[in-house]
């Protein structure tokens, strides 16, 4: 366990995201509409300030909108988005949430000293010791992306488990999202870069297409909540097998 970058949620955060969860399994919004405040606080066990607090998160989402004098409305084409980037989640919650059945391929957990791109993302010195995990990432048996993550060595020791540790954990719950949460580990916040590009030889032969098949690159740095650089991901998304779709508000929202 990592203290220092685990600190507790806040109250609004954690009933943002039963509130999510509710949203997105349909147990919540009756024909769109969310219930009144003092609804939800009964529901959540929580004050209207925190469920006031709680549904601003989720309007910055772009998941609900609130319409003056008539209540909170779910955005049904944001909830309808599968593979959306306007939510911070893994490649394996996107293929899972498509309907899919996510899976690896050529999982590769290792030490890396660190060029100078990666060192620059991870605020790290060029040619200090990183973690580096390369795995396939499968749909329904199909290739749909090829990524690479790094960690910095100081977060990986801190965990308390080492790289094989990880690949263990790794193959059976895939996310890793899902293993630093396990693990205590927060992510407060990404920044993210997209651009199109094509496969390298290899990277074709690993996805099953050819080299001239369009590909999202996304690179992406995962913040923890004081602004510490826990993990860089270089990600190619087969474009024609995973669509990714972004909510964006509009000037006057």
């Amino acid at each position: 366990m990592i203290s220092s970058l685990a600190p507790q949620r806040s109250l609004a955060e954690r009933a943002a995201e039963d509130l999510r969860r509710a949203i997105r399994s349909g147990d919540l919004a009756i024909d769109g509409q969310l219930p009144s405040e003092p609804a939800l606080a009964k529901l959540l066990g929580v004050s209207r300030g925190t469920v006031r607090h709680a549904v601003s998160i989720l309007e910055e989402e772009g998941l609900v909108n609130r319409r003056q004098g008539l209540g909170t409305f779910v955005v049904r084409r944001v909830l309808e988005l599968r593979d959306s980037l306007n939510v911070n989640v893994g490649l394996t919650d996107m293929i899972r949430s498509s309907g899919r059945e996510p899976g690896v391929r050529d999982l590769v957990v290792g030490r890396w000293s660190a060029d100078q791109a990666v060192a620059k993302e991870l605020d790290v010195a060029p040619g200090e010791a990183v973690l580096r995990i390369e795995r396939t990432r499968t749909a329904d048996g199909k290739p749909v992306a090829h990524t690479t993550d790094y960690l910095p060595g100081s977060v990986l020791n801190r965990l308390g488990f080492g790289e094989e540790r990880l690949r263990e954990l790794l193959e059976r719950e895939q996310s890793l999202y899902q293993v630093l949460k396990d693990a205590g580990v927060v992510i407060h916040h990404a920044v993210a870069e997209i651009s199109p590009s094509t496969a390298r030889p290899e990277l074709a032969a690993r996805l099953g297409i050819s080299a001239t098949t369009l590909l999202l690159r996304l690179d992406q740095v995962d913040y923890t909540p004081d602004g510490q650089a826990l993990l860089f991901s270089e990600e190619h998304l087969v474009a024609e097998r995973l669509s990714i779709l972004v909510y964006r508000k509009g000037p006057g929202g």
